[in-house]
């Protein structure tokens, strides 16, 4: 406090004539010096208070937060216009599964793409958000070269990938995926509503 005026900066705490060595001994301080200094008139006292109730302020704001993660999977495919489909899919559709949960459980512990065995040459691969290749693959399969198991190294969180069949003039799409290896990963967000999943079911979603 300068010239009886209340300082409204965190970064002004030494300025403050009260006392504080912890949050439990802050109330006894603050009574001694009152104690001390009954003298003063009820303007400085009150100045005195604002300034302990800012300085509190700034403590319980430098208290981290739990950050939950952001899911982009489930949504509309803000991608559509870059995609391209010239491919005879007459054998069976291309489907992206639209999250997997890598735990080894034996649900949907794979990045599924249905169908994808049945085009070749193909390739897929994902990016993080700040659209670094985190993973990329030729000839992409569901049973012997896909992304997914307990030895998956990718973090739970969103990330976009990219499927070509023969070339980007023939089959390429776009669009988001989803990991989750923990429960707790998945929280804030409902997957058994917003994901449609053929016959859904997963310990790990919710």
């Amino acid at each position: 406090m300068q010239n009886g005026k209340v300082s409204n900066q965190c970064a002004e705490k030494s300025k403050i004539k009260v006392t504080i060595y912890s949050a439990t001994t802050h109330i006894l301080n603050v009574t001694i010096h009152f104690e001390q200094t009954m003298n003063l008139n009820f303007k400085t006292i009150t100045l005195i208070l604002l300034n302990l109730i800012i300085l509190l302020s700034c403590n319980e704001s430098d208290d981290p937060e739990t950050e939950l993660l952001t899911f982009l999977c489930c949504k509309e495919n803000p991608f559509l216009s870059q995609n391209i489909d010239n491919l005879d899919q007459s054998n069976g559709e291309i489907n992206v599964s639209p999250v997997f949960t890598p735990n080894g459980d034996g649900f949907y512990d794979r990045f599924g793409i249905e169908n994808i065995d049945l085009y070749s040459p193909n390739s897929v691969t994902l990016f993080n958000l700040n659209d670094e290749i985190v993973y990329s693959t030729q000839d992409y399969s569901n049973f012997n070269n896909f992304l997914g198991g307990n030895d998956t190294n990718l973090e739970s969180g969103t990330y976009k990938y990219k499927v070509v069949v023969e070339n980007e003039q023939t089959f390429l799409k776009f669009g988001y995926v989803c990991i989750v290896k923990t429960p707790e990963d998945g929280d804030g967000f409902s997957f058994s509503s917003e994901c449609s999943l053929i016959d859904f079911f997963d310990p790990i979603l919710r």
